[in-house]
């Protein structure tokens, strides 16, 4: 698997105009994200990330231990608090709240950029960064003190590592198994995807022979999940007598239908015109899904050439959407608490299937009729997505509930009694 990994994964050299151009794709999504941080109120959820980190460290680890959240991000929270000064209520606060989760957002676009190069090409690593970038998706929750964006960063990090592992050292393992943990410290669902990862390896090892590559990863996934456990147990007796959860069962098709639309135009904008990108978005990601699908046959083979990078890329990309879905469907059935945003992690993928369907469609029998036809496909994904951002962004029935002017009316109407 080593060998395979390192011809098709690394094969890629970067080239100069490549780099330029996913460096302005990083600074577009930069401008996007940091451009209406500060404008909306925090609403109740930012507002308790903001009363943990403002705590003294060993207060902070004492209430966080008695909720159903791990600590990381408040603590990376509370840190940055530190350095800027910031307090509550004053002028540019919800701005500087939300930065730590901008820079983990916009880090995320070189990193889809990275993993899409060099495991399906230059083109299509530079879609699914521009896919990415631009995302209504992404950039809500660039846009919100919450640890969502920082666990997809981490996740997709370590999926990186596990990608182009072909030094076997115990350095390459321990990272990885290092961003695992943190991601689990970060929040509960990034063990989707080690579930994925574990789906993927299982695979590999089963259609190569190779486990030493599976045990491998079963001890790093057991480092990182020891590393967890302490803190895990906490959680679990809290998750049992939590009464948060809504009664009634979850109605499947529509969490499944909330999820790809967020994905694919942002969970604001609805209507037919947003439900037929959605789908034009879906059968993209399902036609790059098909082209990297016929190159399995070819896993396992002697034969050296672009067919492993493919059936590696699909198989990934497919574990990597389906059993974070699957995993959370299956949670959530009985006790109903659901939001699309859990499922974040996917949209990178997502992201990675349309973009290869772009660039093959551009590239099938290099005629001038294919490469036209890619190019309003994309202008149309691209579309949607800008159009999907403007309703977030503008509509009043989208804005974070005004728990600022609730604020200034109580510090200006308060009396000592």
């Amino acid at each position: 698997m080593a060998r395979n990994l390192q011809n098709g994964f690394e094969k890629q050299s970067p080239k100069p105009f490549c780099f330029w151009l996913s460096l302005a794709i990083t600074l577009l999504a930069f401008g996007l994200r940091v451009g209406h941080l500060g404008a909306q109120s925090i609403w109740y959820d930012e507002g308790l990330s903001w009363y943990y980190a403002s705590q003294p460290l060993d207060n902070l680890v004492s209430l966080v231990a008695g909720s159903e959240h791990p600590p990381f991000y408040f603590l990376l929270l509370h840190f940055w608090l530190s350095l800027t000064t910031l307090e509550a209520g004053r002028p540019g606060s919800e701005f500087l709240l939300r930065f730590p989760s901008l820079l983990a957002g916009v880090l995320l676009v070189p990193l889809v950029y990275t993993i899409g190069s060099r495991l399906l090409g230059r083109r299509a690593g530079t879609i699914a960064a521009l896919l990415t970038a631009l995302s209504p998706f992404q950039i809500w929750y660039a846009q919100e003190a919450r640890g969502y964006t920082l666990m997809v960063l981490l996740t997709w990090a370590a999926s990186y590592l596990l990608l182009r592992r072909h030094r076997k050292n115990a350095r390459s393992w321990g990272l990885y198994a290092l961003l695992l943990a943190l991601s689990l410290y970060t929040h509960l669902y990034a063990a989707f995807t080690m579930l994925a990862h574990a789906v993927f390896m299982a695979w590999w090892a089963w259609r190569s022979g190779k486990w030493r590559a599976w045990w491998a990863w079963v001890g790093s996934a057991a480092v990182a999940g020891m590393a967890f456990l302490p803190y895990g147990l906490g959680i679990s007796s809290t998750l049992s007598a939590n009464d948060t959860y809504w009664r009634g069962v979850l109605q499947l098709r529509w969490a499944v239908a909330q999820v790809l639309h967020a994905c694919a135009v942002g969970e604001v904008w609805q209507g037919p015109t947003a439900t037929a990108l959605t789908a034009l978005y879906l059968a993209l990601a399902a036609l790059g899904l098909a082209w990297l699908s016929t190159a399995l046959y070819r896993i396992g083979q002697p034969k050296r050439d672009s067919g492993h990078s493919r059936g590696i890329a699909a198989v990934f990309l497919a574990a990597s959407i389906c059993v974070p879905l699957i995993a959370l469907l299956l949670i959530a059935y009985g006790r109903p608490k659901f939001a699309p945003r859990y499922l974040l992690g996917i949209a990178p993928a997502l992201a990675l299937l349309v973009a290869q369907a772009v660039a093959y469609l551009a590239g099938f029998g290099r005629r001038l009729a294919w490469r036209g036809l890619a190019g309003l496909l994309l202008a149309a994904v691209v579309a949607g997505s800008c159009y999907g951002l403007s309703r977030a962004m503008t509509d009043p029935e989208s804005a974070k509930p005004d728990w600022r002017s609730v604020g200034r009316y109580l510090v200006s109407h308060a009396t000592p009694d």
